[in-house]
């Protein structure tokens, strides 16, 4: 992980740096909001010239204002989306060991996933903060099929914070528990926590 997290980081820090980088208005916008709020004017968009939560609900993106007073801020998106892409392959990993029974498989599962085309893309191509979801999308399922509803339910309140549509993925947790006959915290919690994070996002923040 270590070794994907430099060579992809790498690759798009160079691309950067090279002017060889593609799809390049989500990565100035997301640029821009994190500098604006390292230096006095929080989460300011200069696109819309408003403040980011005036288009989206995202205070995930607080977690990379103290790394970007430190490093140029490109460099700390491309470093987030090659950690969280990084980071979401650990409970695939212990997912696949459990269920086939065999680590070089789950191994070589967790691998396959890694370099999946559209992850590799997303780690050098532009920056988005949807990026950031991946590792808490999979922690929770991770602790869903483990049955840590204590767990499950941080990991899902903690991916709600990087978007306010993730809302409506998250809420498959719910349809999916429903399915599987669990109890109902399983998912009246889900559904309900979906669904509040969604009509405060929309009625209220945005």
């Amino acid at each position: 992980l270590l070794i994907y997290i430099v060579i992809f980081t790498g690759i798009a820090i160079w691309r950067y740096e090279h002017f060889l980088f593609n799809e390049s208005g989500d990565l100035l916008l997301f640029e821009q909001v994190i500098y604006n709020t390292v230096h006095g004017r929080p989460f300011y968009n200069n696109f819309s010239k408003q403040n980011h939560f005036g288009d989206h609900n995202s205070p995930m993106l607080a977690i990379l204002v103290p790394f970007a007073s430190i490093f140029p801020v490109p460099y700390v998106l491309y470093a987030f989306t090659g950690l969280s892409i990084a980071i979401s392959a650990i409970p695939i990993f212990l997912i696949a060991k459990e269920s086939l029974k065999n680590e070089v498989n789950a191994l070589i599962l967790s691998t396959s996933y890694l370099i999946l085309p559209a992850f590799i893309g997303r780690a050098f191509l532009s920056f988005h903060e949807i990026n950031l979801v991946l590792p808490f999308i999979s922690f929770a399922f991770y602790y869903f099929v483990k049955e840590k509803i204590y767990l499950f339910i941080t990991m899902f309140i903690m991916g709600l914070m990087v978007k306010e549509d993730v809302s409506l993925t998250f809420f498959m947790f719910a349809v999916y528990a429903f399915i599987k006959k669990r109890e109902m915290k399983w998912y009246v919690i889900p559904a309900a926590l979906s669904i509040s994070w969604l009509l405060l996002s929309i009625e209220v923040i945005i």
